[in-house]
């Protein structure tokens, strides 16, 4: 199923994992991928963790770049070195690293204190 507007698509893959990679593996999503690159000038595919499905290898493969994006506290650097290792395992390039859900340590009476510039 997709949704297209004037601004953005959206693609849903279907629930079921056989028919995901089948249809991440087809010329069906290749050809969709080819329209949208036309059509915008960014297009960005959110995959699941990487090393847990291989969805977001599969679909990396259409990719200009992948930008891996890890879990302050949760996820571990050697994790993250096999995911990036696995992407160009797949001849992806990968961009970088995203950190997210990071806490700040100084309390929020303090920071009013901090000089930023």
């Amino acid at each position: 199923m997709s949704i297209t507007s004037q601004e953005q698509a959206i693609l849903a893959l279907v629930e079921e994992a056989v028919h995901k990679e089948s249809f991440l593996q087809s010329p069906a999503a290749a050809f969709w991928l080819d329209k949208q690159r036309s059509t915008y000038d960014y297009t960005l595919l959110d995959a699941p963790p990487i090393l847990r499905q291989a969805d977001g290898t599969l679909a990396s493969v259409f990719c200009d770049g992948v930008v891996l994006v890890a879990r302050a506290g949760i996820t571990r650097g050697d994790a993250l070195a096999r995911a990036r290792q696995q992407l160009e395992r797949a001849g992806t390039t990968v961009l970088g690293a995203v950190l997210n859900q990071v806490r700040n340590p100084v309390p929020l009476f303090l920071r009013r204190y901090l000089v930023t510039e």
